[in-house]
């Protein structure tokens, strides 16, 4: 499941026990939660406290948003394509087809198929 961010937009910290858990994300902060869960939270609602005056204390209001997570440092690896009978690495598919081709059609077990690669080699 993928992560999302959620933040706390509220000048104060927010803190609230959701799904068993004890939820704090410090003001203009966020957490790391699985985005169905985020959602819930998100959603959920808690009643904001009173002052003795009656109005609404700042501190319990719920200043949610959420964010898609990207990580800064991804590094995506590059494909591989390795001989299966000896193990030789090939920078591309087609390289390594036509290694295959020229090196280990005769050890296929099945012939049909070496004939038809060999027909289509050529």
């Amino acid at each position: 499941m993928p992560q999302v961010r959620v933040y706390n937009d509220n000048k104060y910290p927010y803190r609230e026990k959701f799904m068993d858990r004890d939820i704090e994300i410090d003001a203009h902060q966020y957490i790391l939660m699985d985005e169905s869960e985020a959602i819930k939270f998100r959603g959920s609602f808690v009643a904001p406290t009173k002052k003795a005056d009656g109005t609404f204390e700042p501190m319990s209001f719920k200043m949610i948003r959420l964010a898609p997570h990207t990580q800064e440092t991804v590094v995506k690896e590059a494909e591989k394509f390795v001989c299966q009978f000896d193990g030789t690495e090939h920078p591309t598919k087609e390289a390594l087809e036509k290694y295959i081709d020229e090196n280990h059609l005769d050890k296929l077990s099945d012939q049909e198929f070496a004939k038809e690669r060999k027909k289509k080699a050529k």
